[in-house]
């Protein structure tokens, strides 16, 4: 059980490697995406070690599930929709919130969403487990859309898809709507107490306000 716990240096270790070849968070996580699905499709203990039950907390050695289901997918589309989804609202929340709270905005984001998760499989009694980005990628939305109505500019867009989003995981059984909720509502609390007040933009380069703590 103890070495259930290497996982968080060893995602400490993947985070810095990826950061020193691409210089940015929103590649750097994608680039661990697929190698993390290229590892489940020859490893398949990988996915029995990291994916999302109802009980994961209550056994032993089991939290780091909540933050190792992040890294898994259950197939090719699905990752290919979170790695699109990834790199349109990543490229966006990192510029305005800056490389080191938009990396913890979306890891914030993923366990809130884990928690959602686990909350409503416990509430269910469902067995079922879950695996993938969307809560943290729902956490850029929810990151998005606080940003942008604190500087009073227009978020249709942006609610569209939330609705959308929401709306897929009414009607798909397959679709964590409990972890789509957390993780966005996660990433939008993390904005709000943590994200810049302002954002200004002169000759192209990005200047931000104090967050308020």
């Amino acid at each position: 059980p103890e070495q259930r716990w290497l996982f968080f240096p060893a995602l400490a270790l993947a985070l810095t490697v990826a950061w020193q070849v691409f210089h940015n968070w929103t590649h750097s996580l994608i680039a661990l995406l697929i190698l993390s699905f290229l590892v489940q499709c020859y490893m398949p203990e990988w996915e029995d070690y990291g994916i999302l039950f109802a009980d994961s907390l209550q056994a032993p050695a089991s939290g780091h599930r909540l933050v190792a289901c992040l890294f898994l997918h259950t197939s090719w589309s699905h990752l290919a929709v979170n790695v699109y989804c990834l790199w349109f609202l990543g490229r966006l929340a990192e510029r305005l919130m800056g490389p080191g709270r938009f990396l913890f905005a979306f890891l914030m984001a993923g366990i809130g969403g884990s928690f959602a998760s686990l909350l409503w499989k416990r509430r269910r009694r469902d067995p079922a487990g879950s695996a993938g980005a969307s809560g943290s990628i729902l956490g850029m939305l929810g990151v998005l859309l606080v940003l942008r109505t604190r500087q009073h500019l227009p978020c249709d867009e942006l609610w569209l898809s939330a609705l959308l989003s929401l709306g897929q995981g009414f009607i798909s059984r397959e679709i964590d709507l409990a972890a789509h909720v957390g993780g966005a509502l996660s990433g939008a609390l993390v904005a709000y107490l943590w994200g810049p007040r302002y954002v200004w933009s002169w000759g192209g380069l990005l200047l931000r306000s104090a967050a308020i703590v």
